[in-house]
C-alpha cells in the first residue's frame, strides 16, 4: 500500500533590494511580501499584531472553520434590515472575528460577502450609525469605527424598537442683502 499523502509547504518569496552600499537577499514569509508590495506600489503598511495574520474564516491551524455562520447568515439572524443597523452588525461580526475596529473598506468587502448592495452613500450611512450611537470613530484612529455597548444591545434586540437617529444637519450660513429702501 503506497502513502498519497503530499505535503504542502507554504509559498516562499524571495526579496533583493541594491543601493548605495547595501545589499539584501533575503528570503521572506508571505505575510512580509504581501506588506512589501504593498509599500511599494504606494500603500500604506500596518503595523504587525500580536496575534497570527490569517484570512478570514481560517482558524488558528489555517484551515476553513466548518461551523461558523457565514455574513449572511448572521445578518439574518440579528435582523440587520437598513444600512445602519447592517454597519452596526457587520461592525459586531468583525469584532467576533478578533478584529476591534473596521473601515469603511471592510464594510463594502462584508456587504458584497453578505450579497447585499453596498450603499451608494456609505459615509453617510455610517454617520447616521454614529448618530445612533451604535458604532464610535476608534479614538487614535478617526477611519476606524468601533461597535459601542448601545450597538451590541440593538443586535441582541435584533433591532426591535432601536430608533435609527439621523446625524443633525449642517445649517447653511445664509448672507442677509442690505435693500435700498426709499
Amino acid at each position: 500500500m503506497s502513502d498519497n499523502t503530499v505535503e504542502v509547504t507554504p509559498p516562499s518569496y524571495k526579496i533583493t533590494l541594491k543601493g548605495d552600499g547595501v545589499t539584501i537577499d533575503k528570503e521572506i514569509a508571505e505575510d512580509t511580501a504581501r506588506e512589501v508590495v504593498a509599500l511599494i506600489m504606494g500603500g500604506t503598511v500596518v503595523a504587525p499584531s500580536a496575534a497570527p495574520v490569517r484570512s478570514h474564516g481560517q482558524n488558528q491551524e489555517g484551515s476553513v472553520r466548518r461551523g461558523d455562520k457565514s455574513s449572511r447568515e448572521f445578518l439574518d439572524e440579528v435582523g440587520a434590515k437598513k444600512n445602519p443597523e447592517l454597519i452596526t452588525a457587520i461592525g459586531q461580526m468583525l469584532f467576533d472575528q478578533g478584529i476591534e475596529t473596521f473601515n469603511s473598506s471592510d464594510l463594502k468587502t462584508q456587504f458584497r460577502g453578505a450579497g447585499e448592495v453596498t450603499p451608494a452613500n456609505l459615509g453617510r450611512d455610517i454617520r447616521t450609525a454614529q448618530s445612533s450611537g451604535w458604532i464610535a470613530a476608534d479614538p487614535s484612529d478617526a477611519m476606524h469605527f468601533y461597535v459601542t455597548d448601545a450597538g451590541r444591545r440593538a443586535i441582541a434586540g435584533k433591532f426591535e424598537g432601536a430608533k435609527i437617529r439621523r446625524p443633525t444637519p449642517r445649517r447653511r450660513r445664509t448672507t442677509t442683502k442690505e435693500t435700498d429702501v426709499k
